[in-house]
């Protein structure tokens, strides 16, 4: 994975040996036969053709991988086999063990602290969260239902990819990210190179989900309920219900784990696993989120899948 890494994702498309690869990076030191026993490793597991010549071209998971197809998976390829989470899987014996995540333990503060305090590896994970934002944004602004004239808050919503997008469909809606005070210059950038007609209807409100959540007519958690705890969700939770304008939605953007006995949908098994060596949360069967949403005041209303194979979900709950 980490020859993706290497030559940026997109060179495969052309059809090189392992010798022109490393003729047109010239500034990326390596050597050609072991790069090429490693391209062989990644045409078997059908990443990359291969051909009589040792040429190495594309196949459909290579577009997947490359950073110039739309919707691509490379942010989040260079964040799994980055060196931070070689060493938080490190730890997943011991978190078999202890029953919890010793994340904190290895990196001596917790994950999102130390994201904040090492910013080439919080580039590293913005970027993955974009490339991940890039995948399911279409089927969001296709199936999201957003009243006229509505108050969008996107709970831990960065740089803001998803509330611009929403704004540039929907142009009537206002919107409000809440993420933490140090997202907010990276969040100023962003919309510096947005349409004033999206901007004007923008804003970001630097603050603590567990504390308070801006009030709103549809409150939108977009990959957060996965990365906490029971109780640190139900607190998100209550706080984002207290704030919801009448006949509002809390929506839930994650994936749902397939029940117990169905054993599909590795992806989001894996996921989970990354979320056991990572962070305090989990991914979560339909059922555990109706849990969460009741212990917090709400009504579970609908589960509504964003593509077909794929469990990401917007998971929909009112009031009780």
């Amino acid at each position: 994975m980490k020859c993706w890494i290497y030559f940026g994702f997109s060179l495969f498309f052309l059809g090189f040996s392992a010798q022109e690869l490393i003729e047109k990076n010239q500034e990326v030191e390596v050597d050609r036969e072991n790069l090429e026993r490693c391209l062989r490793v990644c045409a078997s597991l059908g990443f990359v053709s291969e051909d009589e010549e040792g040429r190495f071209g594309p196949t459909l998971s290579t577009k997947l991988l490359s950073k110039d197809t739309q919707g691509n998976l490379s942010g989040i390829l260079e964040m799994f086999s980055s060196p931070l989470f070689f060493n938080l899987f490190s730890t997943l014996g011991a978190s078999l063990k202890s029953g919890k995540s010793e994340a904190e333990k290895t990196l001596g503060m917790p994950f999102f602290d130390y994201l904040h305090n090492n910013p080439e590896d919080m580039k590293m994970f913005a970027g993955a969260m974009e490339s991940h934002s890039a995948l399911h944004t279409p089927a969001i602004l296709e199936k999201l239902e957003v009243p006229e004239h509505a108050v969008l808050v996107d709970v831990g919503g960065g740089m803001g990819h998803l509330a611009v997008a929403l704004l540039q469909k929907h142009p009537h809606l206002k919107a409000i990210v809440l993420d933490r005070p140090e997202l907010q210059p990276m969040f100023e950038k962003f919309i510096k190179g947005q349409d004033e007609s999206v901007s004007s209807r923008l804003e970001f409100s630097a603050g603590d989900m567990f504390k308070s959540v801006p009030a709103g007519d549809i409150v939108v958690l977009k990959h957060i309920i996965h990365d906490w705890d029971d109780d640190h969700c139900v607190l998100t939770l209550k706080n984002a219900t207290v704030s919801l304008k009448e006949n509002g939605r809390i929506v839930g953007i994650d994936a749902v784990l397939p029940k117990l006995g169905d054993s599909s949908d590795i992806a989001t098994k894996v996921m989970d696993v990354n979320m056991l060596v990572a962070v305090t949360g989990k991914e979560r069967r339909e059922d555990q989120w109706r849990e969460i949403y009741e212990k917090a005041g709400l009504v579970l209303e609908k589960v509504v899948q964003l593509k077909e194979h794929d469990a990401m979900s917007l998971v929909i709950a009112k009031k009780k």
